[in-house]
């Protein structure tokens, strides 16, 4: 960035740049809040009588929760998603093995409230993890190596507005737009071999599944 506004440290400082980095890190991870390469999983480990897991616990700060998809037991059966104002209303009070789940303010809520220790697994999606400010090991950031060109043009954009040149960074602004925008079509594109429902609802099918095995 320097190289191309030809400047040193004195023009543009340490703390001025890693602002307009964080700030165009910023930029990408929040165009999209399920980017592929945020999935991840966690491991839970219910407590007999305690039906309300606080999500902030299952992942350190490299692999915090930021959105969940889906539970499954230890024997690989999924849990039913629920709603947690129609599982407030049938199914609170019963104990048991986990059937459903819902999250209600940070908190993942099992139905019926476990009776014992289950292991279970969740996925989703994971926070992006801050690594301007060196959270990150080896202060590298969690995007793929395809975004650092979106990264570069923003931070060269805003150096340039610094310097009141407002055309130039525009135009690298708008570049940055542009390369984004490709990134997102590349990473987004539907899976050719998921299968694509539309309008079918969230349907509540109360009896546990069975897997035969043949």
């Amino acid at each position: 960035m320097r190289a191309q506004l030809d400047t040193d440290a004195d023009d543009l400082t340490d703390l001025l740049v890693d602002t307009w980095v964080r700030e165009a890190w910023r930029y990408v991870s929040n165009r999209n809040r399920r980017w592929p390469f945020y999935r991840s999983s966690w491991t839970l480990t219910t407590v007999a009588g305690t039906a309300t897991y606080d999500e902030s616990t299952l992942g350190g700060a490299a692999n915090a929760v930021q959105e969940l998809d889906g539970i499954i037991d230890a024997e690989g059966v999924p849990l039913r998603w629920v709603g947690f104002e129609d599982a407030q209303r049938t199914l609170v009070g019963q104990s048991g093995v986990p059937q459903f789940w819902s999250v209600n303010a940070g908190l993942v809520r099992l139905f019926p409230t476990p009776a014992a220790a289950y292991t279970l697994t969740l996925y989703g999606f994971r926070q992006p993890v801050e690594w301007v400010d060196g959270q990150n090991p080896g202060n590298t950031s969690d995007l793929p190596d395809d975004f650092d060109d979106v990264l570069l043009e923003w931070t060269i954009g805003r150096a340039f507005q610094r310097q009141e040149d407002g055309d130039l960074g525009v135009m690298h602004l708008d570049q940055a737009e542009v390369l984004l925008r490709n990134l997102q079509r590349r990473w987004m594109r539907q899976t050719a071999a998921a299968p694509l429902v539309l309008n079918d609802g969230v349907r509540r099918v109360v009896e546990r599944p069975v897997v035969w095995t043949v």
